[in-house]
């Protein structure tokens, strides 16, 4: 695995902001063989005397392997500690996808109201109001389900 990251934080004012830039890079090289063998007279030994099963089970091997190049970049942002936004695009390049689309796309936008620092509000709402746009999550080894699900209020 590897991975380089560059961040960048900021404030202007009652403006704060930070951005990220990013590649990350893994690989995963797996060779296996199997061998096995049942009906042992005794199980003391097992796998460790594999002559001793009555029955030889075929033997097997394989190797496979997977690359994922990834390029990332994200930015966040909030005024008075109070309305906050961040945008992020992730492109995944991987050998796990199919022949004719090897790179995917994955964006995600987020905005929140932390309605406890509004003065006006603060007794009647103690917590934040979350409104999510895009892919909640993408995960790390691009499985084949990836959760899309869009428009997600909340309350932190």
């Amino acid at each position: 695995m590897n991975e380089n990251t560059l961040t960048y934080t900021g404030a202007i004012g009652q403006h704060n902001f930070n951005a990220l830039l990013g590649f990350t890079q893994q690989e995963n090289k797996n060779e296996v063989f199997r061998a096995g063998a049942q009906n042992f007279v005794t199980d003391d030994l097992l796998f460790n005397s594999l002559q001793s099963g009555s029955t030889i089970t075929r033997p097997s091997s394989d190797t496979y392997n997977w690359v994922l190049h990834s390029y990332l970049a994200r930015v966040n942002y909030n005024y008075a500690n109070k309305y906050y936004a961040s945008a992020s695009i992730r492109r995944d390049g991987s050998s796990r996808f199919g022949a004719d689309n090897k790179w995917g796309n994955f964006p995600s936008l987020a905005f929140s109201w932390r309605v406890a620092n509004e003065s006006f509000l603060s007794k009647l709402f103690p917590a934040s109001v979350i409104l999510r746009y895009g892919p909640v999550s993408v995960p790390q080894e691009i499985r084949r389900s990836v959760n899309t699900s869009h428009f997600q209020p909340c309350i932190v």
